[in-house]
């Protein structure tokens, strides 16, 4: 059974739509436009937009940090984003490590312990980004797409599996071959005659 991020990316199928849809949407040019004269216009000497654009932080290109951010979220139902802010202006944007947020529905706030980023503590919502995959809480928390099709993939990796092993011992192929007087007939003779016409 198909039930982890690991499992499923290691089918072709998965690990190609998840590649296309997270390269696809960390494409997309992020821009922050203010209403100037009554029209949005953008705001091309905004620091913010060299955060959205092109370094995210120390550790990702923007491009880097929305692709990852949306394969936590489709495989892992959620992906959290912290701003931080250096002299009031926004000075990067941390992607949080897999598993090390909690959000607590009642009091509604996220308790972080992330020792990759070295982030710890509890956050209100406007101070997260969080990013949620279709949800079966009324909003609150996204779910896995995994956890959705787990049956469906437990079928295509058994397929893959069963594929694998036909033709790992080598690509060839086996069988009998049967017709008129296969009992006198060795397989040497079919091939004697094949021969004779070459």
């Amino acid at each position: 059974i198909v039930n982890s991020q690991e499992q499923a990316l290691r089918l072709a199928t998965v690990f190609r739509c998840t590649s296309i849809l997270s390269g696809s949407i960390a494409s997309l040019p992020l821009e922050l436009k203010r209403k100037k004269n009554g029209y949005f216009i953008y705001d091309e000497g905004n620091p913010i937009n060299y955060v959205l654009n092109t370094k995210a932080n120390s550790r990702f290109t923007a491009f880097e940090l929305i692709e990852n951010a949306v394969i936590q979220m489709v495989n892992n139902g959620n992906a959290y984003i912290l701003p931080i802010y250096k002299g009031g202006e926004l000075y990067e944007l941390v992607l949080l490590s897999p598993n090390t947020v909690s959000y607590n529905i009642t009091l509604n706030y996220y308790s972080v312990t992330d020792t990759i980023n070295n982030i710890f503590g509890d956050f209100e919502p406007e101070e997260i980004i969080h990013l949620k995959n279709l949800s079966l809480d009324g909003g609150y928390t996204g779910v896995s797409t995994i956890r959705y099709a787990s049956q469906v993939l437990s079928v295509n990796a058994s397929a893959d599996e069963r594929t694998l092993n036909s033709f790992q011992p080598g690509s060839t192929n086996s069988g009998f071959i049967s017709g008129e007087d296969t009992v006198t007939r060795g397989f040497g003779d079919y091939q004697d005659e094949q021969l004779e016409t070459v």
